[in-house]
């Protein structure tokens, strides 16, 4: 019978639905069913691969299946649950390693979750709508929290993304998620057929649970807040229960467990106490998992060129909250790699009280030019407290996917930088659902501490990422460089929101700025007037493209053009001292050239747009503001805080503005178009 079963659940999983999502490279993705009528479980090592990590019967009749990481060695254990009583088997071999009692009462439902934030899962019990949980720290604290009722279904996952579990209960349909961030409630609505079981799994990798539903051996995948269905996926049958999130490839990984004494051969039973060990034991495509602890010190990271040197690592800490890489005291960064590449690094808190957090580099251009561009994917990790630049880029050929990061507080550099030794080294990155923030902290305000650098004809993706409060600029892109910056907010940062250009003339940097919130920048008032949302500096000689983005309430200007040529569409700009302004003198490397259409400049303080042909500038302006074809005109509303407030302002006639006929609307403003602008810019 065994074998016939299990046959039959091989043969469904042959299917496996859509494709999946497309998380980061190299990502585990895990299930695993429980089946109560053999209590045997099934487990995937990883979902790509399709090899079993957990095949085996554990567990009797009536025994409740709980997955969690319950020693603390990055890798999910099965335990069981009956009557009170929980038993786990932490080494895989099907065997009871320790026991438990914890619950007991009728209804009980065993569940687990790393609340307290040490690597190892906590044990929970939902007992109609009241959450007991036994930490694992010592003294195993009991805490309770409330949520539900006596007919609803209780998940444990974290779905805000805040690296803390939060809880929730299903019921024919129905989710209630009290989300940990913020003690918020959210619900949605996914499943509802009989003999639905809900579920909650990182299916996308995005940082955050998706809801999931597991209907006759099929799951079903939806993000919160998402009425479309992400995926679905054939593993499992009638009856089973579903085991989703966990990480089960047991045998394969090198384990490091802080402070390990006796052998040490990197095994779970016999774990290396340094990573730096456990990178030296390692070859191509190792996976190295770190307990929870502090682990000091330099880890130099080498690609194939260096005796020892290995490419296609996975370096994966139990927890950020629990596993801490300090660069030490010395003058040393945390993490150096030098000409490896494929590498993943998740889940650590990483320091560097001397220099860098990560500092990555191969590949001309370089300081080890005869080294190939090094490879790095981050994700879910804190970069905090360095001395100089959270993350170092440097290298043709060098490229990091940074995703899910806190990265901030740099004492006197920047979040994220690109640079190289030659201006056209050209590295390159992934910058996308970070929060940046608080870089340059220790220095006077402005001088230095930026949220993101890219220089020297970097090639920036920037798309997602909460941008705040840094000391100097929120992006900063120079030297030839190429950014698209999407989708961000950019708020609180002490000089410009995003600039881009710098002192050299003719900088052929490029940008394509969408979709972002750029707010409340220009924080800094010292130079008497305020900084821009984003700013065009007078060196660009590119073509920029600034679209659909929101400004507001920047303390000088939402834009600055100050060079090249733009194209500014379907923005908002509100509050801002002047929503554009558009400016050439004789500094700049070229004329300015602008096109506005179908922007909405609303309340404020100075003008919508001002035109600012310096006097006597060899330079010139060249502007279309608005236009009759649809979705060019432009609207210009209640600028009228002052009585000299414009919709249009131009400080003289010499410039080519054209606006055309009916090509904008105008209401409530103080003076719709200024007399001094040129007669071709007309209501």
């Amino acid at each position: 019978m065994l074998r016939a079963t299990f046959l039959w659940i091989a043969i469904v999983m042959l299917y496996t639905g859509r494709a999946l999502a497309a998380p980061l490279p190299g990502y585990f993705l895990s299930l695993a069913v429980y089946r109560p009528a053999s209590n045997h479980v099934y487990a995937y090592a990883d979902l790509s691969t399709k090899t079993f990590a957990l095949n085996g019967a554990f567990g009797s009749t009536g025994s409740v299946p709980v997955v969690g990481d319950f020693d603390g060695n990055g890798v999910h254990d099965i335990a069981v649950y009956k009557a009170g009583v929980w038993r786990f088997d932490t080494s895989h071999n099907y065997t009871v390693a320790s026991t438990v009692n914890f619950g007991g009462a009728a209804g009980d439902i065993p569940l687990a979750g790393d609340f307290d934030g040490d690597g190892v899962a906590d044990l929970v019990i939902y007992r109609g709508g009241t959450w007991f949980i036994r930490g694992s720290k010592p003294g195993n604290t009991v805490t309770q929290r409330t949520l539900g009722g006596a007919n609803d279904k209780p998940v444990i996952a974290d779905f805000d993304g805040d690296g803390v579990p939060d809880i929730a209960t299903y019921q024919a349909g129905t989710w209630v998620i009290r989300n940990s961030l913020g003690n918020t409630t959210t619900v949605d609505h996914f499943g509802g057929l009989a003999g639905d079981q809900p579920c909650a799994a990182d299916w996308d990798h995005d940082g955050r649970a998706d809801l999931c539903i597991y209907r006759e051996g099929i799951w079903y995948f939806k993000s919160v807040g998402v009425a479309s269905l992400l995926d679905s996926y054939a593993f499992g049958g009638h009856g089973d229960i579903p085991l989703p999130g966990g990480a089960f490839d047991y045998a394969s990984p090198i384990y490091v467990r802080a402070g390990a004494s006796g052998t040490q051969n990197g095994t779970a039973a016999q774990p290396f106490a340094t990573i730096s060990q456990a990178v030296a034991a390692a070859v191509t495509g190792s996976v190295i998992r770190v307990a929870a602890g502090s682990y000091s010190g330099n880890l130099l990271w080498l690609g194939p060129l260096h005796p020892g040197g290995k490419n296609n690592i996975k370096l994966l800490g139990v927890d950020r909250r629990a596993v801490a890489l300090n660069g030490g005291a010395t003058t040393t960064d945390a993490v150096t790699l030098v000409g490896t590449t494929g590498n993943i690094i998740e889940r650590f808190t990483i320091s560097a009280p001397s220099r860098f957090g990560i500092q990555m580099y191969g590949g001309p251009g370089s300081f080890s030019a005869s080294d190939p561009g090094t490879t790095l994917a981050l994700a879910f990790s804190t970069i905090s407290d360095t001395t100089k630049d959270g993350i170092f880029i440097s290298g043709t050929g060098s490229f990091a996917d940074i995703r899910h990061n806190y990265i901030g507080n740099s004492q006197t550099k920047s979040g994220i930088v690109a640079t190289d030794l030659a201006t056209s080294a050209s590295p390159a990155a992934t910058i996308a659902y970070n929060e940046i923030a608080f870089n340059g902290y220790t220095l006077a305000s402005g001088a230095d501490g930026n949220g993101i650098l890219a220089t020297d004809s970097a090639q920036f993706t920037i798309n997602g990422n909460y941008i705040h409060d840094n000391n100097r600029f929120g992006i900063l892109g120079v030297t030839n460089s190429q950014l698209t910056v999407t989708r961000n907010t950019v708020v609180a940062n002490q000089l410009n929101g995003i600039i881009l250009c710098g002192p050299a003339a003719n900088d052929t940097t490029t940008a394509q700025i969408s979709a972002n919130r750029i707010a409340d920048n220009g924080v800094n008032l010292q130079n008497g007037q305020g900084y821009n949302g984003v700013e065009i500096f007078q060196t660009c000689i590119g073509a920029q493209v600034v679209s659909g983005n929101t400004f507001d309430s920047n303390s000088l200007n939402g834009l600055f053009i100050g060079g090249g040529a733009v194209t500014a569409t379907s923005n908002v700009f509100t509050n801002n001292a002047t929503g554009m302004a558009v400016y050439v003198d004789d500094n700049s490397s070229t004329n300015t050239s602008a096109d506005i259409f179908g922007n909405a400049f609303t309340g404020n303080l100075l003008d919508g747009v001002f035109i600012d042909l310096f006097p006597g500038t060899s330079k010139s302006i060249t502007a279309t503001i608005g236009g009759t074809t649809a979705g060019q005109a432009n609207s210009f509303t209640n600028q009228n805080s002052q009585a000299g407030s414009r919709g249009i302002g131009c400080n003289t006639s010499s410039a080519a503005v054209t606006c055309p006929t009916g090509g904008n609307t105008f209401s409530g403003n103080s003076s719709d178009i200024q007399s001094t602008c040129p007669s071709t810019c007309v209501k």
